[in-house]
């Protein structure tokens, strides 16, 4: 395997279950083809979760039948 290649082993596993985010962890979120990272800091609800997104300092909703989560390398 070339240097720069990558196993699908090794790649980040989607978060399904909302509830085991850990507030103040940074994450990744993916909806389509738009990429934002950010420090999760807690639900709002069953389906919602609050981030505060990198490079700025106010905090956004994400609706999780919108969002898919990843750890942040």
């Amino acid at each position: 395997m070339a240097e720069n290649e990558t196993r699908a082993d090794d790649a980040p596993q989607q978060i399904d279950d909302w509830s085991t985010l850990t507030a103040g962890r940074r994450y990744e979120l993916r909806s389509g083809d738009d990429r934002r990272q950010g420090r999760f800091l807690h639900l709002i609800g069953d389906d919602m979760a609050l981030f505060e997104l990198d490079g700025s300092e106010v905090s956004e909703p994400f609706e999780q039948s919108d969002w898919t989560v990843y750890p942040a390398s």
